[in-house]
């Protein structure tokens, strides 16, 4: 709703005639939206290990697969987190692995 009003007052102002500087009006509409909308950037870390060093290595219209290249795994599941909650995952995943060998 607020969009739609930002975008009523502005349309007037910029001239309809000149489409390049549509696109940089539009453009410029889309990046401060944007700031408003934008979702924290997730980093992805191996299940087994929690490194960051996980890459896509395939995949397509079924899901992707990953590689980590500090542990070796492979496969279709990793943990998405925010860059600030990599230690406590870590802590858990380690804690974990230390459980399972005592067992």
């Amino acid at each position: 709703m607020a969009y739609q009003l930002i975008i009523e007052l502005d349309l007037p102002t910029f001239n309809h005639m000149n489409p390049l500087r549509t696109v940089m009006w539009f453009h410029h509409m889309a990046c401060i939206v944007g700031k408003f909308l934008k979702t924290p950037e997730m980093v992805k870390i191996c299940p087994k290990c929690a490194s960051t060093h996980v890459y896509w290595i395939a995949g397509g219209l079924i899901g992707a697969i990953y590689r980590c290249n500090d542990c070796g795994y492979e496969g279709t599941f990793v943990l998405e987190v925010k860059p600030k909650d990599i230690e406590k995952f870590r802590k858990e995943i380690n804690s974990g692995a230390e459980n399972q060998e005592n067992d």
